[in-house]
């Protein structure tokens, strides 16, 4: 069903359950980091541009499940992986 892909993508881009302290960033901020450490979050940041209407510039929305699986992927302690992303944003 069209439809129903149409919408699954649509939720999935624009979810409305991220909470508002959630991290926002764009794919290009981790992408040009240069911290070992985050390899794996920059990984995954090539993958979603592939698939981003936005590109570099597509800004994700990162709730605290997603937050916890990516610092698991990056071997750093959650509020770490917060740190360190939010450090990008003031950078960028």
């Amino acid at each position: 069903q069209p439809y129903a892909l149409l919408e699954r993508v649509h939720q999935r881009l624009y979810p409305k359950d991220v909470p508002p302290d959630a991290v926002r960033i764009t794919l290009g901020t981790i992408i040009d980091d240069d911290q070992p450490e985050l390899l794996p979050l920059r990984r995954w940041a090539h993958g979603r541009i592939g698939s981003s209407l936005g590109g570099r510039a597509h800004e994700i929305r990162l709730a605290l499940p997603a937050l916890e699986r990516l610092a698991e992927l990056c071997e750093l302690e959650t509020v770490e992986l917060i740190r360190r992303l939010r450090g990008l944003q003031s950078v960028g």
